[in-house]
């Protein structure tokens, strides 16, 4: 059942999407306000019976992963390797549909049919992590790993593998963490997990980590302040009309203030100045 309402709900955002002038977003959020009305008028529909049919329902809307059985697993395995396999197949032609739909239409490819193969792996994969997570938190674990995953790369197909590989292991961490301590929910724990491999990245990433730009932001700043102090020795040097004008230390700091002067100490340093003298100054600011 929620199969089968995940990818009519999917594939009528695409529908709507590509058929009218509505954007995605839009589309997404009006299935998405009409589904949640019509599923919580058939919650309170089914609470109000009083029967047998309401258990279970907190579980899909919260996750219950410690009360899952050997059976799930092996129902879960084979349905996974399924949109895995057809992932593999179809790789090149998700890839152009999602990135450049007008190129992918150019050529002959069936974009709707693509688009709607792609969303209904999206909504299989989501079925499969009701269980674990249920349905509030599986939002967190689509979204999650693969923000954590962009930090890091700029391909797509790395930035896949290490998705799913920061996906299990905020999994396996959240598993271990429900299992050695009392009360504790398996499902939260795993996307606070998830949560803290986005926050590691968005912070450690060697390129678009905050730690990363602080650096280069750093870097900068030196250089441009030793381009400035350069450029005040030249116009002192040009204003004597000598170009080999000994600029005191004085003068470098009269301008630049106290700063200058450690600015001239650092441009003294030989392997500094060649680079700045041979045309290289980013050079000079990895020092």
């Amino acid at each position: 059942g929620a199969l089968v309402a995940g990818v009519l709900a999917a594939g009528l955002v695409v529908v709507i999407s590509r058929r009218s002038r509505i954007r995605m977003d839009a589309a997404l959020g009006i299935v998405l306000s009409v589904s949640f009305a019509v599923g919580l008028v058939l919650l309170t529909r089914i609470q109000a019976t009083g029967g047998a049919a309401q258990a279970g329902l907190e579980s899909f809307l919260f996750g219950q992963a410690a009360a899952m059985l050997r059976r799930d697993l092996w129902l879960m395995m084979p349905v996974a390797l399924a949109v895995l396999g057809v992932v593999l197949a179809l790789w090149k032609e998700f890839k152009l549909v999602t990135f450049d739909p007008g190129f992918a239409r150019a050529l002959g490819l069936p974009v709707m049919a693509l688009d709607l193969a792609l969303t209904a792996l999206i909504a299989v994969a989501i079925v499969l992590g009701l269980q674990m997570v249920g349905v509030v938190l599986m939002t967190a674990m689509l979204v999650a790993p693969a923000a954590a995953a962009r930090q890091w790369t700029r391909r797509l197909g790395p930035m896949v593998i290490l998705s799913a590989g920061f996906g299990a292991v905020a999994g396996l961490a959240g598993a271990i963490v429900s299992a050695t301590a009392r009360g504790l929910s398996t499902g939260p724990l795993i996307v606070l997990a998830a949560s803290a491999i986005v926050i590691l990245s968005f912070v450690a990433a060697p390129e678009r980590g905050l730690l990363a730009r602080a650096l280069r932001r750093r870097a900068t700043l030196r250089e441009v302040a030793g381009e400035r102090v350069l450029a005040t020795m030249s116009g002192l040097a040009a204003s004597h009309g000598d170009p080999a004008f000994p600029a005191a230390r004085g003068m470098i700091e009269a301008v630049h203030g106290p700063a200058g002067g450690r600015i001239l100490d650092r441009l003294e340093r030989p392997e500094v100045g060649d680079a700045f003298v041979f045309g290289s100054p980013r050079g000079a600011a990895k020092e």
